[in-house]
């Protein structure tokens, strides 16, 4: 029952949005602005999720992941991708890992 819950929340039943369409619509240099009082870009805000998902998924499989050394380990330095192609590469990880 919790499994359908969880499954039903990511894919955007009843109140939630689809988790894997969030960034429809979006291009690459649009996610790389940061908006003015924003400490973070979208660009820089789906990388941190990446690497936490990526993180988590690996400790549910039974890996033991490292634990970050520091908090700055988990964001990209730059708020813009470096192309068009690390941008789509970033979202659909981030599909593939819901």
């Amino acid at each position: 029952m919790a499994n359908e819950f969880l499954q039903r929340g990511i894919r955007g039943t009843s109140a939630h949005t689809d988790a894997a369409v969030v960034f429809e619509g979006l291009d690459w240099q649009q996610a790389g602005e940061k908006p003015e009082k924003c400490p973070h870009s979208v660009w820089q805000l789906l990388w941190h999720m990446n690497y936490w998902q990526d993180f988590m998924l690996a400790y549910l499989k039974g890996e033991a992941p490292r634990n970050p050394e520091h908090a700055a380990e988990t964001w990209p330095e730059d708020p813009r991708p470096a192309s068009e192609q690390d941008w789509v590469q970033e979202v659909e990880r981030f599909s593939a890992g819901l």
